[in-house]
């Protein structure tokens, strides 16, 4: 079975985001961090998600959805854990963050 371009090209991306992330954060103190190295690991973390959401919905959608709810996922992924870092994450923060991300993603399926 081949693989479409689209799905080897988020794999190919998984992987770099991957090998970078491992290679960052090995290189990091994650003690001693500017707030710009936070920032890295932060959109390191966003393209992780991204390219394995969108690897993984490239099963199962053929229409470029997995795009979409890879990014939004992404995101969501990335707010939890800057939200998690201020000590600002609670039960109902997370449960309000997954019900906006839940309306955007229909929003964006009716549209």
């Amino acid at each position: 079975m081949l693989l479409s371009k689209r799905t080897f090209v988020f794999f190919l991306l998984l992987i770099l985001a991957t090998a970078g992330g491992y290679a960052y954060l090995r290189a990091v103190d994650p003690s001693e961090a500017r707030p710009w190295q936070v920032g890295i690991v932060y959109a390191l973390v966003l393209f992780w998600v991204f390219s394995l959401a969108s690897f993984v919905g490239n099963f199962f959608s053929k229409n470029g959805s997995a795009q979409r709810r890879g990014l939004l996922l992404g995101f969501l992924t990335v707010i939890a854990l800057a939200l998690q870092a201020s000590s600002l994450l609670s039960l109902w923060t997370a449960a309000l963050l997954l019900l906006i991300f839940t309306l955007i993603e229909i929003y964006a399926i009716a549209h």
